[in-house]
């Protein structure tokens, strides 16, 4: 399987300027690998599992994981299935990391293309229990683990596996940047069935900062690109807020339309987002507002029956970590997506994929603590094309009117603001279609540029609309 995911630790937000702490902390929990001294089952190899409830006292705060199984035999050491990270978000300096983890011997054989359903039943089940908990920290700790693990039982279809162990955490936000906490599980008992195993549960606390915007003396601007549609309907909405964007995507996927283009982004306490969506589109999956590991983990479920991404966008959310948003369809085939990297990471791994016949399809950049950094994805190549990163706006408009000459037109616009000033990134592929471009006006401007268009030709519509 030619697949490959990297993610740089990394908290922050989608804007320019100076950067200071905010008494909060993220924290990271993951697995290293299990290390089997001999196994529960007296027949072979086990099939070891884990599942994971940690939260901070809220349900806005709580994570579920259920990490898919490894066969493991006596005197092996292996990674555990995956995702091995249990949980990755951000809590206040002085509210502990509340939850437990147990580890099962599979002995009832499940659909683990399930998964995902199985992880949101268990988040649900246990945000629940939270609510309903008189003393949600203490409950945390056993008894919301307990209750979603009963959903996830009766989802999964299955009668009880054996459980091997449990670990219950109370991890304070302040201590070491990193640490690894002991999880050693056994039983040398006299009986049928003894065990023992040993995994080191790493906790890394990153201190949040958060994002002091540069200061600015002009409002937002907007980048638009049209194109000459084949015939297929067309709908395209500007700076709408989140809830209404919701609202219209399904009601154009009841529509028999698909999202083509996404740009959700946050402007203060708001949210706004630029969309559109295309007639003649294949089936597609979807997911909104989903925090990394979440958006992974329905990924690894979706990736075994063919779904590729289609459209990928990250945007900071109120309390710091980054939501993803997605758009799958059924294609199959190869696909590299690279997570939160440095702009030179881009083109190095660009440089090597290419040899690979995989080309640049999908790009965001967006600033972080750490400074610049970038989404992408590679898929296999089609047509010619190449691209730009981090270009003034005279560099590119040179660039795109010595492609345009070459028969190339874009695929991908991004602006956004560094201190020194604007920068543009694109993706051009090999075409001749008809496309105007509009750079740098405002909302209304744009806005009266397209339905001008409309006026001379009913056939122009919004590709991309990118705000900066």
């Amino acid at each position: 399987m030619f697949r490959k995911a990297m993610f740089t630790l990394a908290a922050g937000a989608c804007l320019a300027g100076s950067w200071s702490e905010a008494g909060r902390v993220r924290i990271v929990v993951t697995l290293t690998p299990v290390h089997c001294g001999n196994t529960e089952d007296a027949s072979g190899a086990d099939s070891l599992y884990a599942v994971s409830f940690l939260s901070a006292g809220t349900k806005e705060t709580a994570q579920a994981m259920i990490t898919t199984p490894v066969r493991i035999n006596d005197d092996e050491k292996l990674p555990w299935g995956n995702p091995n990270v249990l949980y990755d978000g951000i809590v206040d300096d002085n509210q502990p990391l509340i939850g437990s983890l147990r580890a099962y011997d599979e002995d009832f054989a499940k659909d683990w293309a399930q998964r995902p359903k199985w992880l949101d039943q268990l988040a649900e089940k246990g945000g629940k229990a939270l609510q309903s908990s008189s003393n949600p920290i203490a409950a945390a700790a056993g008894a919301v683990l307990d209750y979603g693990y009963k959903a996830f039982s009766w989802v999964a279809g299955k009668d009880a596996d054996d459980l091997l162990g449990t670990y219950n955490f109370n991890i304070s936000p302040k201590g070491p940047a990193q640490e690894n906490l002991d999880f050693h599980f056994w039983e040398d008992g006299i009986g049928f069935s003894t065990w023992n195993y040993r995994t080191l549960i790493n906790v890394q606390r990153i201190p949040v900062q958060v994002a002091t915007p540069a200061p600015t003396e002009k409002p937002w601007k907007y980048n638009a690109v049209w194109v000459k549609g084949n015939g297929q309907p067309s709908y395209s909405a500007a700076s709408i807020t989140k809830e209404k964007f919701l609202s219209t995507h399904n009601d154009k996927v009841n529509a028999g339309m698909g999202l083509t283009h996404l740009q959700m982004s946050r402007d203060g306490s708001d949210v706004r987002v630029n969309a559109v969506w295309e007639g003649g589109q294949p089936k597609q999956m979807t997911t909104f507002d989903k925090p990394y590991q979440a958006y992974r983990s329905m990924y690894d479920g979706l990736w075994a029956a063919g779904w590729r991404l289609k459209v990928l966008n990250t945007y900071s959310s109120a309390s710091g970590p980054r939501l993803y948003n997605a758009v799958w369809e059924q294609t199959g085939g190869a696909e590299v997506q690279l997570y939160e990297v440095s702009p030179q990471e881009i083109s190095n791994q660009d440089s090597k994929l290419r040899a690979q016949g995989l080309q640049l399809s999908l790009m965001q950049a967006f600033m972080t603590p750490q400074g610049l950094k970038y989404n992408a994805v590679w898929k296999p190549a089609k047509t010619d094309q190449t691209w730009v990163q981090g270009w003034t706006y005279e560099d590119y408009r040179k660039k795109y009117d010595q492609l345009w000459n070459q028969g190339f037109r874009l695929k991908h616009l991004q602006s956004y603001r560094l201190p020194e000033g604007v920068r543009y990134d694109a993706i051009w592929f090999k075409s001749t279609r008809p496309e105007v471009q509009l750079y740098g006006t405002d909302y209304a401007g744009m806005t009266s540029y397209g339905a001008e268009l409309v006026k001379q030709d009913t056939k122009w519509q919004r590709l991309i609309i990118d705000r900066f």
